[in-house]
């Protein structure tokens, strides 16, 4: 076989198999694949005609298959390990390793929820004014059962009727007092016929409120019945009001048509309310407390404790109570509201207060000198 002039060292390929060799100083260079012999020669010179031995042929083939074989198995091992997913690198979140522990930053718990609204407004109106359903220095009101807001005026002699949603109905005009020739009204309570009792100087009146007009005047006397302050109707009907004997103040009580069943001596009240049992609770303003009274004027009770965030009762004024016993007295801007047991239970924030009512669904309403709000109650208990 033949191949190129070469020097010593230079790199040649087989021309029998294709194997690389390394030409030498000979030459001629036998393959040490197939055994082939590989005439280098020289310049100008013939090569000689030399013929590998079929057997060292057939070898050379041999060894060169075998050659290309392991090659090739090698590089299908490798390529099949590429591809193993055991190969493939494991993202470093996806590996297994030991779980980071977890820090927790303490944190301030959160406050507690606000307890609900004790009451919600669910009624409003009124207006300062002289015209049909404006107010002028209203001062004392009542609640009908069918509903119907009553409400008298301190200085214009007008007793206005609203329904339940407040729109004015109508105006009950009464006439001054034959015993101090004023119309200034002070009190007001209602009874289950359809009747509104209002209290002034001098004497009280007996108004039909779906007729608009004064039925009845209950009269007073000078100085042993005074009419000037609170009134309410007890369950039976009857009449309690407050008289004025020259500073000595007591309770009458009576019936609607004017006859005197007794009297609670030396009160000192002007604010009172009657439950549905009777009694009477009474804010004494002098002492800072509230008074329970059987209906022979006995005393049962006596309690001042308010809510202890704003002390005790200071000044209590209006009041009222609602049928399931639950009693509202008014301080200043505020209601405080307590069981038949005088335990304290809310208060309510209303602003001015000129007089308090409650109606048989248990509503409160707030008067003040031009406007009525309502109020539907949450309580705790």
């Amino acid at each position: 076989m033949l191949a190129a002039d070469m020097t010593p060292g230079t790199p040649i390929k087989c021309t029998n198999c294709g194997a690389m060799l390394t030409s030498g100083a000979a030459p001629i260079v036998a393959c040490e694949y197939c055994h082939a012999k590989v005439f280098l020669g020289g310049a100008g010179a013939a090569p000689p005609q030399v013929r590998a031995p079929a057997a060292s042929r057939s070898r050379g083939l041999l060894a060169l298959g075998l050659v290309v074989a392991v090659i090739g198995g090698v590089i299908a091992v490798r390529s099949f390990v590429a591809r193993s997913p055991a190969a493939i690198p494991v993202p470093v979140a996806l590996a297994e390793r030991p779980p980071t522990p977890t820090v927790t930053t303490p944190t301030t718990p959160p406050p507690p929820p606000a307890p609900p609204p004790i009451g919600k407004v669910v009624l409003a109106f009124g207006e300062a004014g002289t015209g049909s359903g404006l107010l002028t220095n209203a001062r004392a009101f009542a609640v009908t059962p069918s509903g119907e807001i009553v409400i008298a005026e301190v200085d214009t002699g007008r007793v206005q009727v609203f329904d339940a949603k407040g729109a004015y109905l109508r105006v009950i005009n009464v006439p001054p007092s034959a015993l101090t020739k004023e119309v200034g009204m002070y009190g007001a309570a209602a009874d289950d016929h359809g009747h509104v009792v209002v209290s002034r100087a001098g004497d009280l009146l007996v108004l039909d409120v779906a007729a608009g007009k004064v039925v009845r005047t209950i009269r007073g006397d000078y100085p042993d019945r005074y009419y000037s302050a609170d009134v309410a109707i007890a369950p039976d009907g009857t009449i309690y009001a407050v008289t004025d004997r020259t500073g000595d103040m007591a309770i009458l009580h009576g019936s609607i048509d004017g006859k005197v069943l007794g009297q609670i001596a030396k009160t000192n009240t002007r604010r009172f309310a009657v439950d549905g049992l009777g009694s009477l609770y009474l804010t004494r303003a002098n002492t800072n407390e509230l008074e329970i009274r059987n209906a022979k004027g006995e005393i049962q009770q006596r309690f001042s404790q308010g809510n202890p965030a704003r002390g005790k009762l200071s000044r209590p004024d209006e009041i009222a109570i609602d049928g399931r016993g639950h009693v509202f007295v008014q301080e200043s801007d505020r209601v405080l509201i307590f069981d038949a047991e005088g335990a304290f239970l809310a208060e309510l924030d209303v602003g001015p207060v000129a007089d308090l009512a409650v109606d048989r669904e248990g509503f409160l309403y707030v008067l003040d000198r031009a406007k009525v709000t309502k109020y539907a109650l949450t309580l705790p208990r």
